[in-house]
């Protein structure tokens, strides 16, 4: 195989016409590089556009589980989990928070088997999901 040459003219002229450097049949990759396209993403358009309350993951789960919620503006929000009587047996969110994506972890290891609602109450909304503890 061929070194390729260390000079930094060979590089710029390959960068400035990628059109024109030619494959062997044998390559099994290709590289293309495109100008021009942006490298971020707007900050402002990937703010979420509703309050949304996903469900938790995983479900059933034992003993922790991830819940998502995003805000599309800034909001006092609460996050609690209630039994099926309706009791609360964890606040994991009392807090005010900026617009945007959010993941908290809900460690039920002290509590017993069961169905359980998890319930986000945040810019005058409250959304309910359900989830199911197995031990």
């Amino acid at each position: 195989m061929a070194a390729i040459p260390q000079d930094k003219d060979y590089f710029e002229a390959i960068l400035s016409q990628p059109e024109d450097l030619q494959l062997n049949a044998k390559s099994r990759f290709s590289l293309k590089i495109t100008y021009g396209m942006p490298t971020n993403i707007d900050p402002e358009t990937s703010l979420p556009e509703t309050i949304t309350l996903l469900q938790n993951y995983p479900n059933p789960f034992n003993p922790a589980t991830q819940i998502n919620y995003a805000l599309p503006e800034a909001a006092e929000v609460t996050l609690n989990v209630y039994n099926l009587m309706g009791q609360r047996v964890a606040t994991l969110v009392s807090q005010q928070q900026s617009a945007g994506n959010y993941s908290v972890t809900f460690n039920a290891e002290h509590l017993a088997s069961g169905v359980y609602q998890y319930r986000l109450s945040a810019g005058g909304k409250v959304l309910t999901q359900k989830m199911t503890l197995v031990k």
